[in-house]
């Protein structure tokens, strides 16, 4: 039982630290760069009421904000998982993720039952609205294609978009990419 009250307590752990690097590289920085143009607007004002810049701009942070924001809120949400199968919700996730993010999302999949236990269904969509948020807040996509489909193989699932995605060749352990996620900054 010890045990598993310490896997337990890792996961909580990691989760925080990952809640605290989301809030870091996003809300946090958008905030303070507010925060910032805030203060020279006020300077420009006290100068000579001309700046050089309009307000239209802060307005325009502040509704990405509001935006990034939402999304995350979202994505903090329990899974609703109770009473639906696994591909119906993951349809609604992506047409979720549509409305809110504007980024056109097309679904592929059957809504025949996967057969999956709930937990692992869970974990299953939120795999699918982390990537979908990493999409949004990373990719500059402006479309993207959601298929899940089960397979003799298993359960594949795929999310692929126009973005300008990053360099990577090659493959990492599951310790390898426990590492790689330590050393990022919070």
């Amino acid at each position: 039982m010890k045990e598993a009250q310490k896997t337990a307590e890792k996961a909580r752990e990691n989760e925080r630290q990952r809640i605290a690097s989301d809030f870091h590289d996003g809300p946090l920085q958008s905030f303070i760069s507010l925060q910032m143009r805030l203060e020279i607007l006020r300077k420009l004002l006290d100068r000579d009421f001309q700046p050089e810049w309009r307000p239209e701009q802060l307005q325009t942070l502040a509704i990405a904000q509001i935006r990034d924001l939402r999304v995350f809120l979202h994505s903090m949400r329990p899974v609703d998982v109770d009473g639906a199968n696994l591909v119906a919700t993951a349809r609604r996730t992506a047409e979720g993720f549509q409305k809110e993010s504007g980024i056109p999302c097309t679904f592929l999949g059957s809504d025949t039952p996967v057969g999956l236990p709930q937990e692992m269904t869970a974990d299953v969509l939120q795999m699918l609205r982390e990537a979908l948020a990493n999409v949004q807040k990373h990719a500059g996509a402006t479309r993207v294609a959601v298929a899940i489909e089960k397979t003799d193989r298993g359960l594949e699932i795929s999310v692929d978009d126009n973005g300008h995605g990053f360099n990577f060749a090659g493959t990492y352990s599951l310790e390898e990419l426990e590492l790689l996620r330590l050393d990022r900054p919070v």
